[in-house]
């Protein structure tokens, strides 16, 4: 890189630091996020959720009414910015790492990292999860930037975000090893325990509907993304324990 370039970078980065552009440029990118936000929204009622942590926050786009939600995130700017505009007695933003987070065991019921992994190599998000995983009890969604959008002007944007490590789907799912390992037997008790509230007529389909629910988490099921594993058990590969007492 020549030196005018670098200077250019600089520049580009330097802009997206302030908190009104970088709301601006991610708004480029993706939009309102609205579908994003219901799904996060979703999965915290449906999962009974009432404590959020936020990590790597950014602006606090992703506050959660109705929840004792805390966001922490490394740029100041954006901190100071959150806090003027969401702060209240139930919303929290902290100046922090996420690499060493300063809470106790199981403190929050759900924590967040929406278009955060792609800031951070291997290693840190190796680091990152086993962080999010110590101090949560119930509940990670994990939402990254898509590496290749279809638009030509996104995709300009997307370079100018400060994250630099934009994984592929298939990197991405190295991921789900990091965080859990689910068993089948797991996910057969829980079918059992939730057989009542669970839509399903037949107890296989109330395990596949489990499984289901781990697309959404970074965990596999028996060493497999989810999805691999709902073929496995069409294909009848559990069927010896897919019994209900």
């Amino acid at each position: 890189m020549e030196f005018k370039d670098l200077k250019n970078y600089i520049f580009l980065h330097s802009f997206v630091n302030k908190p009104i552009f970088f709301n601006s440029l991610r708004y480029l990118v993706t939009g309102n996020q609205k579908s994003i936000k219901g799904f996060v929204r979703e999965n915290l009622r449906k999962y009974k959720c009432k404590t959020v942590l936020d990590i790597c926050c950014g602006t606090g786009d992703f506050v959660q009414k109705g929840k004792k939600y805390t966001g922490i995130d490394i740029n100041p700017f954006f901190i100071s910015f959150a806090r003027k505009k969401y702060g209240n007695k139930n919303t929290t933003f902290i100046y922090g790492n996420a690499l060493n987070l300063p809470f106790p065991n199981n403190y929050f019921d759900a924590s967040l990292l929406v278009s955060t992994l792609h800031h951070f190599s291997d290693p840190e998000v190796e680091r990152l999860l086993k962080e999010a995983k110590r101090v949560t009890k119930k509940l990670i969604i994990i939402v990254d930037l898509i590496p290749y959008p279809s638009n030509s002007l996104k995709r300009f944007f997307v370079l100018l975000d400060q994250g630099n490590y934009v994984r592929k789907e298939k990197e991405k799912e190295k991921v789900r090893e990091i965080v859990a390992d689910v068993k089948m037997e797991q996910c057969v008790k829980v079918a059992k325990m939730k057989r009542e509230s669970l839509l399903a007529k037949t107890f296989k389909g109330a395990v596949k509907e489990v499984v289901g629910s781990c697309v959404s988490m970074p965990v596999t099921v028996e060493g497999k993304i989810p999805k691999e594993t709902l073929k496995d058990i069409d294909e009848g590969k559990y069927d010896s324990i897919l019994k209900e007492d």
